[in-house]
């Protein structure tokens, strides 16, 4: 239940980090503009990994995938606390790469399969083990740094800040109403270049967020971060993926038809 525990406590974020936005405080204005994009990246790939399972075929299965690479801005000031955000800043860049990395690469894995071309299957098969394995390290670190503000940030402005079950009822209904994210929270994915295909699977995913695993009593700024990267060690990137990425496959390539790939 990692992901809906991500989509629920993530949906809090948001709430906290816009109040964390506008407050003057620069400490708290930098964890807050740290949690919106974290907030933002995490629902961008969540979306991306729930269509991993039905993901569609690619012509271009001769071709390693490439991204454009997201680099978000790191936020301004001095300290640890500013610090750890900037380094899951730089990490959250990294895990959206990595899950688009991998998408394109099982679009042209099943591109391959379907063709039946062993050589650029076994190609692509490799390159999506590699971007999964990148993916994979991306998740960890990221949480690792969220682990790293939980600490930094306990007697900071930001801990203080809070929101209850039915703020985030509230602004699900009106992410989702509106088609789109709160006017604070566009310059993530103005940063990370998110197509209308990505945006529209996050607002999905915002859409699916219940409120079931916040407390009772009001989510803290005190403990969002830390209440995320627990849900985070429970997503099993691996099991989202399709079932012909772990069918294991014999592929038998001709000599000719390496020399002939080779040369092309």
């Amino acid at each position: 239940m990692g992901k809906q525990e991500a989509r629920d406590v993530g949906t809090g974020l948001s709430v906290i980090s816009a109040a964390g936005v506008i407050t003057p405080e620069p400490v708290t204005t930098a964890m807050g503009a740290g949690g919106l994009i974290g907030q933002g990246v995490g629902f961008i790939a969540i979306g991306l990994w729930d269509v991993f399972s039905s993901v569609s075929s690619n012509p271009k299965s001769a071709m390693v995938a490439e991204v454009p690479p997201t680099r978000f801005a790191l936020v301004g000031g001095q300290g640890a606390a500013i610090t750890s955000v900037n380094n899951s800043i730089t990490a959250a860049g990294e895990m959206i790469n990595s899950s688009r990395l991998l998408y394109c690469s099982l679009e042209r894995l099943r591109g391959a399969l379907e063709k039946k071309n062993a050589l650029h299957a076994k190609l692509q098969r490799a390159a999506a083990t590699s971007f999964l394995e990148r993916l994979e390290g991306a998740v960890a670190l990221y949480t690792a740094c969220l682990e790293n503000i939980d600490f930094y940030i306990q007697d900071t402005a930001f801990a203080q800040l809070s929101v209850d079950v039915a703020g985030v009822i509230e602004l699900r209904d009106q992410i989702v109403a509106q088609g789109q994210f709160p006017e604070y929270e566009q310059f993530v994915f103005e940063q990370m270049g998110a197509t209308e295909a990505e945006l529209n699977a996050a607002i999905k995913e915002v859409s699916l967020a219940t409120g079931q695993f916040l407390p009772q009593t009001p989510l803290r700024g005190s403990e969002v971060f830390g209440q995320l990267a627990c849900a985070l060690r429970k997503v099993d990137i691996r099991e989202l993926l399709p079932d012909f990425f772990h069918e294991e496959r014999s592929i038998c390539i001709d000599r000719q038809e390496i020399q002939v790939v080779a040369e092309s």
